[in-house]
């Protein structure tokens, strides 16, 4: 964490497993939290689909909200929304 506080940019690589870690969504949290330049790369993902938690993140949140509640989740839902809303790098167009 000590490292996302004294970086200028972060790159989050999104995957479809991305919302099944927690430690992903945490640090995507403080990332978001702090502020920091957000760069995201949306790997063989839909950028919307990361903006609304739907597609292959659905299960894994409702999976998360059950293990750590709500409220601590809204807080991952937040910092996933706003990678979403960034337009980044989206792997399903590269050549």
């Amino acid at each position: 964490m000590e490292a996302i506080k004294d970086s200028a940019a972060t790159i989050a690589v999104i995957s479809r497993r991305y919302a099944d870690s927690r430690w992903c969504l945490e640090e995507l949290a403080r990332v978001v939290e702090y502020r920091k330049l957000l760069l995201p790369v949306f790997y063989q993902v839909d950028p919307s689909h990361v903006r609304k938690q739907k597609g292959p993140f659905e299960q894994d949140f409702l999976n998360l909200e059950e293990r750590f509640g709500v409220e601590k989740v809204a807080r991952w839902r937040r910092a996933m929304e706003k990678a979403g809303g960034i337009s980044g790098w989206d792997s399903r167009i590269w050549e």
